[in-house]
C-alpha cells in the first residue's frame, strides 16, 4: 500500500487558478465589471499555464482543474473584450434630469398638505 499524498502548495494552484478564472467571467459578463474581469483573465493565463506543466510533469495532482483554468482564462478574455464599451457613444454618460418633485398647480386648484399627526397612547 503507498501513503495517501500530502496536500502541498503546488496542488492548491491549479484550483486556486480556476476559481480566480470564474470569478472573472462573473466580472467579465457586465458592462460595468468588463474590465476587471478581462484583467483578471490576463493575469491568469500565466498561473493557468504553470499549474497545467506542475500537474503534467507529475508534482501536482489536480490536472483537470488547472487544465479547465487553461481553456477558460483565454475564452473568457474573448468574451470580456466582447463586453467592453468600443465607442464613447456607449461609455455611461451622467444621469438623465430628474424631473422636479412639484408640479405647477394652478392658483384656482387647492393644494392638499400633508401635516404631521401625533398619535397618543390613549
Amino acid at each position: 500500500m503507498t501513503a495517501p499524498r500530502q496536500s502541498s502548495s503546488q496542488d492548491l494552484l491549479g484550483a486556486v487558478t480556476l476559481a480566480l478564472v470564474l470569478l472573472s467571467m462573473v466580472l467579465a459578463l457586465f458592462r460595468t465589471t468588463a474590465a476587471l474581469g478581462l484583467l483578471l483573465c490576463l493575469a491568469m493565463i500565466g498561473p493557468a499555464i504553470v499549474a497545467f506543466l506542475r500537474a503534467r510533469e507529475g508534482s501536482a495532482a489536480d490536472r483537470r482543474r488547472s487544465f479547465a483554468a487553461l481553456l477558460l482564462a483565454p475564452a473568457f478574455v474573448l468574451v470580456a473584450a466582447s463586453v467592453l464599451p468600443t465607442r464613447p457613444a456607449d461609455l455611461p454618460t451622467h444621469p438623465a434630469p430628474i424631473a422636479p418633485a412639484v408640479a405647477a398647480v394652478p392658483a384656482d386648484v387647492p393644494v392638499a398638505v400633508p401635516v404631521p399627526v401625533a398619535l397618543t397612547g390613549d
